[in-house]
């Protein structure tokens, strides 16, 4: 029994990882002029419960801020990393197409070993949110891919003000004549609300 000890113990720590902690993966979506309540709605809540369905993670934690949503996923200890990583990209490529418009597509990390979840701190701030109507970019014949590059280069997050909102709308998001504004295709709101918003899944019990 004692010549057996060494090579079990080796087969436990491939299955268990011998208290080594688990592997993290982060999944970041970017969506410029999107307030972190409209990134936790549109990308956040369906993307938690799908990056979590049989894909061998063992809890989502999703912290949405203003214009970004950061997933990261931590390993169940059955699962293989190389098996969670071909399941993370399959429900990537079922989810991608259901992101809002000018979302940029998903990014896949795997943090240093020992990094974790970052500790988030909640403040009330003012932002401008930028509400596309669909029909109208599309009408205009504008790609999601071109919003998304606009928006990167137009929207300065810390210029939240009435005035912002307005000089926002009226930056051309296409040439011609006449040309496209933001505002021809979007509605841009000066909001007070969370600077981040953290979702977990599976929900935690009350």
């Amino acid at each position: 029994m004692i010549r057996h000890t060494a090579p079990l113990i080796a087969v436990i720590c491939v299955l268990t990882g011998c208290g080594h902690p688990p592997t993290i993966m982060r999944v970041s979506v970017r969506a410029p002029g999107f307030s972190a309540q409209v990134m936790d709605a549109l990308v956040a809540s369906p993307g938690s419960a799908r990056l979590f369905a049989n894909t061998g993670v063992s809890s989502v934690t999703a912290i949405s801020s203003m214009g970004e949503t950061d997933f990261y996923l931590t390993r169940s200890r059955q699962a293989g990393a190389q098996e969670m990583r071909r399941n993370i990209d399959a429900a990537l490529a079922g989810f991608a197409p259901q992101l809002p418009a000018g979302a940029s597509a998903p990014v896949i990390t795997v943090l240093p070993a020992g990094q974790g979840v970052p500790a988030v701190q909640v403040r009330q701030v003012d932002q401008l949110q930028v509400q596309i109507d669909q029909k109208k970019l599309s009408a205009a014949g504008i790609s999601a891919s071109q919003l998304e590059e606009f928006m990167s280069h137009a929207h300065r997050p810390g210029v939240a003000t009435d005035k912002g909102a307005r000089d926002l709308e009226n930056k051309i998001i296409k040439a011609g004549k006449p040309p496209v504004r933001l505002g021809d295709v979007a509605r841009v709101a000066l909001i007070k609300g969370p600077d981040h918003l953290l979702r977990h899944y599976p929900p935690t019990e009350q």
